[in-house]
């Protein structure tokens, strides 16, 4: 009974997801010299884009030889979606692509699941 218990909390995967900001309001960057800093324009604090990153994270596996197979990262996910702007602006054009974000519900969570991280767990 301990044997099963034990084996299964080695194959369990954790998942977790996390709401970030693309880019805060005083942000200071450090730049090479081949680097130049991406304007984001907004006219209030509450329009600056927030993005859903959705992680998987199991325990690193490795073979008889004790080679590590993978080290544990599984992989991470944007939920946002690229739709074409409405209307131009003085910054875009109309039908340039913006990122959005989506609302995300038990059946989203669970076809994320489905279709991103049992196959690649499964890969390995």
């Amino acid at each position: 009974n301990l044997c099963t218990e034990a084996q299964q909390h080695v194959d369990c995967v954790h998942l977790d997801e996390k709401w970030f900001y693309l880019r805060e309001e005083k942000q200071r960057f450090y730049l090479g010299e081949d680097e130049y800093v991406h304007h984001i324009p907004v006219k209030n604090n509450n329009l600056i884009i927030k993005v859903m990153l959705f992680a998987a994270v199991a325990r690193p596996r490795s073979d008889a030889k004790r080679h590590c197979v993978r080290d544990g990262n599984i992989d991470l996910w944007l939920f946002v979606v690229h739709e074409p702007a409405e209307r131009s602006s003085k910054n875009r054009p109309a039908r340039t692509l913006e990122l959005k974000t989506f609302t995300t519900d038990r059946d989203v969570y669970r076809r994320a699941l489905c279709r991103m991280v049992i196959p690649c767990n499964k890969a390995v």
